[in-house]
């Protein structure tokens, strides 16, 4: 199925301070991946009643057209997690993967001051039978007064392997023409390998 975006109104106006935050979603077996962003609406649209993609289901919490001649896009893939420049996120949920926590004296900030709405990115899979799915979220506020930075997202993440860091070779070509969010520099899994 596409991927497409649902908003939910922040729960809080001001910018707050986080020191652990996860997301889990509402069906294991259903759920691919999801991504947020504390955002503001697209321009042009509010929150309403509509598909959530093109052909798809109708749905509450997507984006509508605020007036008439505009037109909503509501598929695609979040390209980034989450960007501090749009005041943060809460994280993600990708199998596997447990709670984001800061790390001792650092905090996250979350720009309720700014933003007023969560971005869901969602992708499901099928399973076969109806499924309900109803993500959340899970936070930890920083209350302990003692931030000494605020931990900042960087686009260049280490990926590692068997505890060991995989470090592109310039002198290999990358891997094109395969999905945009695959790792350029690493070969594709063959599919049933077993290691």
């Amino acid at each position: 199925m596409p991927n497409f975006n649902l908003y939910t109104p922040l729960p809080f106006k001001e910018g707050k301070y986080v020191s652990a935050t996860q997301v889990l979603p509402g069906s294991f077996a259903a759920t691919h991946h999801i991504t947020t962003a504390v955002v503001n609406m697209p321009p042009g649209t509010v929150l309403g009643h509509g598909p959530a993609w093109p052909g798809g289901p109708v749905t509450d919490y997507v984006p509508v057209a605020a007036e008439k001649n505009v037109t909503v896009d509501n598929t695609g893939d979040a390209a980034v997690v989450e960007d501090e420049d749009d005041g943060g996120g809460f994280g993600a949920y990708i199998p596997g993967a447990g709670a984001r926590v800061a790390r001792p004296g650092q905090a996250r900030l979350i720009r309720g001051d700014r933003f007023h709405y969560v971005r869901w990115n969602l992708h499901y899979q099928a399973t076969g039978q109806p499924e309900i799915a109803r993500p959340k979220i899970g936070v930890w506020w920083e209350d302990s007064g003692t931030v000494a930075s605020v931990e900042r997202s960087l686009g260049l993440r280490e990926q590692t392997s068997e505890k060991r860091p995989l470090i592109a070779d310039p002198a290999k070509p990358r891997n094109t023409g395969i999905a945009s969010n695959v790792n350029p520099f690493l070969a594709p899994i063959p599919a049933n390998d077993g290691n």
